[in-house]
Order: structure tokens, then sequence, then C-alpha cells
């Protein structure tokens, strides 16, 4: 739940912060998104095509009016899309520098304490 100037008790049962928390970090990701692709396609590739501007447009304009018509992605696999690759990253980031570790040349007992104090 998340109300605005609600009574304490509300506010005590209230995600807002939650919810803020997770809302306005997405938003900067989506409008950093969108600024590069239309910066890429303007000022880099020289050729900006209709579907740039009917995407910033689009994209903003239905996060601030989720009824005007139109429709958006199903959050849940789209959520679980991005964390699936999020993990993948994180765990091929984490194992990427012990092979390298491995190969150094000294003795095992380093290696051993620099691949813990690298983790």
């Amino acid at each position: 739940m998340y109300v605005i100037n609600a009574s304490p008790e509300v506010d005590a049962q209230s995600n807002y912060p939650l919810i803020l928390g997770v809302t306005i970090p997405l938003l900067v990701l989506m409008l950093t998104v969108v600024v590069l692709r239309i910066y890429v396609r303007v000022s880099i590739l020289r050729s900006p095509g209709p579907d740039d501007w009917c995407i910033a447009v689009a994209a903003v304009h239905k996060s601030w009016l989720p009824r005007i018509p139109g429709r958006c992605l199903d959050s849940a696999p789209v959520n679980y899309s991005f964390s699936t690759i999020v993990m993948v990253f994180d765990v091929t980031i984490f194992l990427l520098p012990i092979p390298f570790m491995l190969r150094l040349q000294m003795p095992n007992r380093k290696k051993m304490v620099s691949l813990q104090f690298s983790f």
C-alpha cells in the first residue's frame, strides 16, 4: 500500500520506502537507456528514426499515466529474465579471475590467500 500524507498508523503499514526504493532507480535506468539510445542514433549514427522518438515519448508517457491505451510487457517474465541475466553475469564475474589467479607463478598457499582476498 502506498498513500501520501496518511495517518501514522497507515504509514506504519505502508511499503512506500520500498516502493520508492525500487521505482526511482528503475525510472532513472529507463530514462538513461532511452536518452543513450537517442544520443547514439542522433549523434553517432546521424540517422534518428521515428521509432526512436515514439519509444522515448511512449515509454515516459505510459510510465506516468498507466491507464492510457496501450500495452506494456507483462512484468513477471521481464523480471525473471532480467534476474536470470544478472545472476549469470554475477557468477561469471565471480568465477572469471580464478583461472588467471591459479596460473600465477607463486606458491599455492599465496594463491589461495589471494583468491580469498579478491572475493
